[in-house]
């Protein structure tokens, strides 16, 4: 896993490359929570201008588990990992007193 993490974060010795390169997970993030975002609220928007249905009985008929789920995991994913990461890291190489 070393090699492709390796391959990954080489320098390339130019500039917007490496820009470019460390704003694409980012970029792809954003424009997925977009898209997420608008269905939910042309879902929201549907069930009370359409169907007339009241704010709050539409928004948790479009807030269900799976969108929880989906949430709970990229909060996760972005927030969790990291802090996992500096446990672990605690755990195999703890600081040593002076």
């Amino acid at each position: 896993m070393d090699q492709v993490y390796g391959y990954a974060n080489r320098d390339s010795g130019v500039a917007w490359v490496e820009a470019l390169q460390s704003s694409v997970r980012p970029m792809i993030t954003y424009a997925f929570f977009g898209l997420f975002a608008a269905v939910k609220l042309t879902s929201l928007a549907t069930l009370v201008h359409a169907d007339g249905m009241s704010f709050t009985s539409a928004l948790l008929v479009i807030w269900d588990g799976e969108s929880q789920a989906l949430f709970a995991t990229i909060m996760s994913f972005w927030f969790g990992a990291r802090a996992l990461g500096k446990a672990q890291q605690r755990l195999v190489s703890p600081e040593r007193g002076p």
